[in-house]
């Protein structure tokens, strides 16, 4: 990250314990995180280790409303790497030897009501026992930052599994893309987590990322996740586990929003877009690369329909 001034920040990780053959871990190994910083014009790195005995995870660098450079991101226990029990800030416009690191854990209730609430769906044959625990793995994909000092972080669980096959004396490589729930959070200017909300929605695709994940808006006090699902989904509620979308597959599918209260955190989902609506054709897939962002409240995307025919598609919200 490049801040105005010119300054050049970058995230790291040493590990404790090194040797040459070494296949290194962040799941299973010990290791230390830390900021270097290049300031305009200087020949040598500033380097600061984030100070906490806690296993930093995804993060990232970010400015905040009055310019200054903040790490951000999630934390895990040392003995459950990879697993979030809350996020972590640091500001970092300054580099020391020891970087303040302040902690925002998610309350164990819903760390424990997460695990029970797995626990009932492998029961009723909705998930398999070996599917990922729902805060394992977390990416951050967006981050919001207010003059107020809170910020509002916005993640997902994805991530991608390789696989062979054989035939006629051949091995076939090959991934498999996951694009799972979304998980929003707010925390406030002096370190509280406010709210922590799990955002179900179950995406999956052998061809890459394509229409899957979510796009972002916020106006009118609210936030807006923007995502392709299906219509086996769309009045589940938000403590259900969503039902598997396969992207290769001409599904009936509808552009959905999980609806989220910036004060209270509050969730509500509801469909925006019925694929069946463009001119009585079924919109067969759409990039979320491919999202143009007009303003806060109004978005352009392009669809098709998989017989030649292009669409553009403007969602404008209204408070």
């Amino acid at each position: 990250m490049v801040d105005p001034k010119g300054n050049f920040y970058v995230l790291g990780t040493r590990f404790k314990e090194v040797s040459l053959l070494a296949t290194l871990n962040k799941n299973k190994d010990d290791y230390d995180s830390y900021v270097l910083k290049l300031t305009k014009n200087a020949k040598d790195w500033e380097i600061g280790k984030l100070n906490t005995h806690k296993a930093i995870g995804a993060s990232v660098l970010y400015l905040n409303t009055k310019n200054e450079a903040v790490a951000l991101g999630f934390y895990s226990e040392k003995e459950a790497k990879g697993y979030a029990s809350g996020l972590f800030s640091s500001k970092i416009n300054t580099i020391s030897e020891q970087i303040e690191t302040n902690l925002h854990p998610i309350p164990i209730d819903t760390i424990i009501a997460y695990e029970k609430r797995k626990a009932g769906q492998i029961n009723k044959g909705q998930r398999f026992i070996d599917d990922k625990e729902d805060l394992e793995g977390l990416k951050i994909n967006h981050v919001v930052s207010r003059p107020d000092g809170s910020f509002n972080i916005f993640a997902e669980q994805r991530y991608a599994e390789k696989n062979s096959s054989y035939l006629n004396g051949v091995t076939t490589l090959y991934y498999q893309y996951y694009y799972r729930n979304a998980y929003a959070a707010k925390i406030d200017g002096e370190g509280n987590l406010l709210w922590f909300n799990q955002l179900p929605k179950n995406q999956f695709s052998n061809r890459g990322k394509r229409a899957m994940s979510y796009v972002h808006q916020e106006f009118g006090g609210y936030h807006y996740l923007l995502y392709w699902d299906m219509y086996r989904n769309i009045y589940k509620s938000v403590g259900d586990f969503a039902s598997l979308l396969e992207m290769k597959r001409q599904e009936y599918l509808f552009i959905t929003s999980f609806k989220i209260n910036d004060n209270t955190g509050g969730v509500t989902k509801d469909p925006i877009i019925n694929s069946l609506d463009v001119e009585k054709q079924r919109i067969s897939s759409f990039q979320m690369d491919k999202i143009v962002r007009i303003n806060d409240h109004k978005l352009i995307l392009e669809a098709h329909n998989g017989r030649g025919k292009n669409y553009l598609i403007k969602i404008e919200g209204k408070n």
